[in-house]
């Protein structure tokens, strides 16, 4: 587990614990009822990651609170290699606070972060095809289209391409 303690404004960053695990699990099944996309994940799946994460010293699994409240999670796991890089499997906030800034404000914060605290200069997520607004917000949010990963997700019986998409890293945000 890699550990990350964010705070700015009235947004607070932190690991998942052993403790937060059901109300994590909880609010991203509500979050995946609500949405019309192509789902971004397993809820069955949930437990094994999270160990996966516990288990690790390069995984990362955030909890994302505002005024107390859970409004998000960010997940993915840092590379330590030439270049150091974090790579993100999953980053969602609340399906009521999207459009709103919010999310980009929280993923500029969280690069800074590794900027600043670990050298880490390198981003990528991979994104299903066909979360049309997901691609808007990482296209938003300084990251290109590096590759397609023809057939890598199988969503409800149905093969999906990967994007991966890379953080320009020519923009800085600090």
């Amino acid at each position: 587990m890699f550990d990350v303690e964010l705070a700015f404004e009235d947004v607070e960053i932190s690991s998942i614990l052993k403790e937060d695990f059901a109300m994590v699990q909880n609010w991203m099944g509500e979050q995946i009822r609500k949405t019309t996309e192509a789902v971004w994940t397993n809820i069955e799946e949930l437990g094994d990651r999270f160990l996966e994460y516990y288990m690790s010293e390069n995984e990362i699994f955030l909890k994302i609170k505002k005024e107390d409240k859970l409004i998000g999670v960010f997940k993915g796991r840092v590379e330590f290699k030439n270049p150091n890089e974090v790579i993100i499997w999953c980053f969602v906030i609340d399906c009521n606070l999207r459009g709103q800034g919010l999310g980009s404000k929280i993923l500029k914060e969280l690069i800074k972060y590794f900027e600043i605290n670990y050298d880490i200069y390198s981003f990528s997520t991979g994104i299903v095809a066909g979360s049309n607004s997901a691609v808007q917000f990482w296209k938003k949010n300084n990251f290109l289209l590096h590759r397609v990963s023809k057939s890598f997700f199988n969503v409800e019986g149905e093969e999906k391409d990967m994007l991966l998409y890379k953080f320009n890293e020519n923009i800085r945000v600090v």
